[in-house]
């Protein structure tokens, strides 16, 4: 359990097991319009625009130091500085009258330009049944509006779904061949016999807020082309591929 701990803390026992449950995480290429204030504006954007007003934080302002804590015992959020500056890193607590205790994580290397995200969720001893949905941090979304995210590859980070029609097929048919190299997640998505989508894929897209590339398929007149391409490896009337980059689990398939 991390109650009351840092983002430094957190830095340190990044690599060991712990209590918390880790829900999200995500690594996302940064450009260079972002600088440190301007990640640390987004961050503080990002609380006090919450919906939830248990979530945000009075007050907040940023007082012009890296290193700073913001907040109180049962919701706050800390800023530190490593490496010279070159990495910015926030976490941001808050406890629940239930005993949930979720933390957010933002870190910032601005030499390689990377962006980490991390969700987790740890519980007092007297915690009651935990709530099991949970969304990608809203920030991402900041992060994508305020285009301060670099392209994975030809394909931008996005909260739309990318109709793969017959002129760009070869993209789709790369990766479900595992020949492409994007840093995100593939989902794809292909249409049912009477050549409609098996779900609302503008939804879908919205909600992954951009961690992972939502393929959808422009006709079903191209199943045979990727069956043909591809091996049969292709998902076909309505069923759902997703695509991940790792080679330790590549692919699944969902009916």
């Amino acid at each position: 359990m991390m109650r009351n701990k840092g983002v430094k803390d957190w830095v340190l026992c990044a690599g060991r097991e712990g209590e918390d449950m880790l829900l999200f995480s995500t690594m996302l290429a940064i450009n260079e319009k972002m600088g440190k204030e301007d990640f640390i504006r987004l961050v503080m954007e990002w609380n006090q625009n919450s919906p939830h007003e248990e979530n945000v934080i009075p007050n907040l302002e940023w007082r012009g130091k890296y290193r700073e804590r913001y907040g109180n015992d049962t919701s706050w959020m800390e800023f530190e500085s490593y490496n010279d500056g070159a990495v910015i890193a926030c976490r941001y607590e808050n406890v629940e009258t239930d005993g949930t205790i979720w933390n957010t994580d933002y870190i910032v290397n601005f030499k390689e330009r990377k962006l980490a995200v991390r969700l987790d969720r740890s519980f007092d001893e007297d915690a009651m049944q935990p709530r099991r949905t949970f969304m990608p941090p809203f920030f991402i979304s900041n992060l994508i509006r305020g285009d301060y995210l670099e392209a994975d590859g030809e394909v931008p980070v996005s909260e739309e779904p990318i109709e793969i029609t017959h002129e760009g097929i070869d993209r789709l048919i790369d990766v479900i061949n595992q020949k492409s190299s994007y840093c995100l997640p593939v989902i794809y998505v292909s249409r049912k016999s009477d050549n409609e989508l098996p779900v609302n894929v503008k939804f879908l897209a919205k909600h992954l807020k951009g961690v992972a590339h939502v393929f959808v398929e422009a006709n079903k007149s191209m199943d045979s082309i990727l069956r043909e391409r591809c091996n049969n490896r292709n998902e076909y009337n309505g069923t759902i591929g997703v695509y991940y980059p790792s080679q330790t689990e590549s692919h699944r398939r969902v009916f």
